[in-house]
């Protein structure tokens, strides 16, 4: 991740602010705006600060007494009265861009999470398996969308603090020529060595991903409800616990000694660079005393000197800070731009309205991390509307069949057709367009009783709704536990309830009736229904499908 050249690291960060300004053109733009006009007026706070000083200086030093009406025509009041409203209009510019800030961000991180879940979205199990995908879906998630934040902020910080070198060293040249430049040297030292540990402490972190992440699963596993009986109850809390500890405690090893030798490397390198301002100050009153300058005049130049300092050493850190947030920014982009095998290979071949006939010619599949053969010289062929049971022990390739009919996995040999159409012919999404399923690990959403049911469909049908209920016997659950259709389920939330997993298994099928597709699968669909009510539900699927809908009942069980 270190090695990322020069041409790369440039596009990473046209590709990573124009990615932030584009989620908020207008208050992005504003928001520089109001920061650069926050600049000037600082620039004119150091001015006022010096003429005040004189000013001051000369009204003392002409007043036997205090007289207010004198101080309120002197020149010291109106440079005070001035210092006041540049102070006023501060603050506003500081508060708009805290604000504007805020709603920025805000943005960006809604923008990255649509983006990520509609790329994933898009992927076959195939690709999401794959481990360069994987690394960067887990780097893009805990680093890039964060340092992509941090990259706009140096670049926006970036463009102030140039503005207010600029400005600053434009007025110093004014007394001391060319050597108005020195304090950007001095900066030099802390910053260069700040960058290169920067490097180091990412490049390990790069190398220790695998500790990283069983770090981040440990965490999820113990925080996640659905772990807590088990883990609590037959001893494995403790065993967990000392794995994690045991794991965190290495990982920690490795940063708390590159954090050791930064703090002492940077903490060098700062002693040095404030040893050399403190030089280039005492030339500053070397020049005051040469060129007979006020003390306001010499207060201001010294601000300036000050500034022109902190300015140089922040705008050589925000480089320095660039530089080291590509190297994760640009994973992101990475992820955004991966090819799956869905992207490459597909055709543009279209499925009319009615259900397909499915048939596997010599078909092979192997799982392409694993190598493992699941399918061998598989053929057969479903019509439209027919109903099939396939029946197979464990690790027979049942689930594995199901993942390639519903083209999650590319096969290996042999030919797949839907309606005389290869699979490699149709256009993206067509197969899946088709298909309703459940899978033997069910999904149970956190929402109400009947989003878990309906929030596939764009339009909500209320007879289909309470068709599915009876088919599945939910009607009959619903008025027993009393549950209302705006009950959320689950305990992610306050006030949910949890169902049993009979319950949970009915409203997965039910959710797959409901989406009303022309194939239906059905993997291990009843495992934790009793066989009275299993047999009563499956019939009642295959009357309502009809004669029309394709039904493909996958178990273990006869």
């Amino acid at each position: 991740m270190n090695n990322i050249g020069t041409k790369e690291k440039i596009k990473a960060v046209i590709k990573s602010l124009a990615y932030v300004y584009k989620v908020a053109v207008k208050e992005a733009v504003l928001r520089e705006i109001v920061a650069i006009g926050k600049v000037f007026l600082d620039l004119y706070a150091v001015t006022l600060g010096g003429l005040f000083l004189d000013g001051t200086y000369d009204f003392i030093k002409n007043s036997e007494s205090f007289s207010l009406r004198e101080f309120y025509i002197s020149d010291s009041f109106w440079y005070l009265a001035l210092m006041l409203i540049v102070w006023i209009l501060t603050q506003i510019c500081s508060k708009s861009d805290n604000y504007l800030n805020v709603v920025v961000r805000r943005a960006f991180y809604r923008k990255v999470d649509l983006d990520i879940i509609d790329k994933t979205s898009k992927l076959n199990f195939q690709d999401l398996e794959n481990k360069e995908f994987q690394k960067l879906l887990y780097f893009s998630r805990q680093y890039a969308l964060t340092e992509i934040w941090n990259l706009y902020e140096n670049f926006s910080s970036l463009t102030q603090e140039t503005v207010k070198i600029v400005g600053a060293i434009a007025i110093l040249y004014g007394y001391v020529g060319i050597y108005a430049l020195i304090p950007i040297l001095m900066a030099l030292p802390e910053t260069v060595t700040e960058y290169f540990k920067h490097r180091t402490i990412a490049g390990y972190l790069d190398k220790t991903l695998r500790r990283v992440r069983m770090i981040d699963y440990l965490r999820s596993v113990f925080l996640d409800i659905n772990f807590f009986g088990e883990i609590r109850v037959s001893g494995v809390f403790d065993k967990l616990m000392k794995k994690f500890n045991s794991i965190y405690k290495k990982q920690d090893k490795g940063n708390n000694k590159n954090s050791l030798h930064y703090n002492i490397d940077t903490a060098f390198t700062s002693i040095v660079d404030r040893v050399l301002l403190n030089g280039y100050i005492i030339f500053l009153i070397a020049t005051a005393i040469k060129q007979k300058l006020t003390i306001g005049i010499f207060k201001a130049m010294y601000d300036y000197a000050i500034m022109s300092y902190g300015s140089a050493y922040r705008i050589l850190s925000r480089i320095s800070g660039i530089q080291a947030n590509v190297l994760y920014s640009s994973m992101l982009f990475k992820l955004l731009d991966y090819q799956g095998y869905g992207d490459i290979k597909f055709g543009e071949e279209t499925l009319s309205k009615d259900t397909p006939k499915l048939e596997f010619n010599n078909v092979d599949f192997l799982y392409p991390i694993e190598q493992i053969k699941a399918i061998e010289n598989m053929s057969f062929s479903i019509e439209p509307g027919e109903k099939v049971a396939i029946f197979g022990k464990d690790g027979s390739g049942k689930t594995s069949l199901i993942r390639v009919l519903t083209g999650l996995y590319e096969i290996t040999a042999g030919d797949y057709l839907v309606n005389d159409y290869s699979v490699r012919e149709l256009a993206r999404g067509e197969i899946k367009s088709k298909i309703a399923m459940i899978e033997q690990d069910f999904n149970k959403y956190n929402l109400t009783f009947k989003e878990n049911i309906t929030f596939g469909c764009k339009r909500f049908n209320s007879k289909r709704y309470k068709e599915v209920l009876e088919v599945t016997q939910l009607d009959k659950i619903k008025k027993e536990f009393n549950l209302e259709d705006d009950q959320l389920l689950g305990k992610f939330f306050s006030g949910g309830r949890d169902l049993s997993m009979g319950h949970w298994q009915r409203i997965a099928i039910a959710r797959m009736l409901y989406s009303d597709r022309q194939i239906n699968i059905m993997d291990e669909a009843f495992t934790f229904i009793d066989d009275t009510n299993t047999k009563i539900i499956l019939e009642n699927i295959i009357n309502y499908l009809g004669e029309e809908k394709t039904l493909i009942y996958i178990s273990r069980n006869r």
